[in-house]
C-alpha cells in the first residue's frame, strides 16, 4: 500500500489520473514521432520508441508515490509512438 488514498472512493481518481498521463504524453509527442521517422527513417525511431518504453516500464515498477507514478505513465506515453510510425 503506498498511502494514497485515504477512502476507497478516491481510487477511482488516482487511477483515472495516472493513466491520463500516458495518452497525454502519446498526444503531445506522437506527431514529433512521425516527423522523426520521416527524416530519421521507421527503423531508429522503432528502435528509441522501444528503448524509452522499456526503461519506463522498468522504472514504472519501482516508482514508490503518486508522483513518479504520474511521471512514469507520462514518460511511457511519449515513448509509445510506435504505433503512428509504423501506420505512415
Amino acid at each position: 500500500s503506498l498511502g494514497l488514498v485515504g477512502h476507497r472512493n478516491d481510487t477511482g481518481f488516482y487511477t483515472g489520473a495516472i493513466n491520463s498521463a500516458s495518452y497525454l504524453g502519446r498526444l503531445l509527442f506522437g506527431p514529433l514521432w512521425v516527423k522523426l521517422a520521416n527524416s530519421l527513417g521507421r527503423k531508429p525511431v522503432i528502435l528509441m520508441c522501444m528503448m524509452g518504453l522499456a526503461v519506463s516500464v522498468l522504472l514504472f515498477g519501482l516508482a514508490y508515490n503518486i508522483f513518479w507514478f504520474l511521471a512514469l505513465k507520462f514518460f511511457l506515453g511519449i515513448f509509445s509512438g510506435m504505433e503512428p510510425v509504423t501506420r505512415t
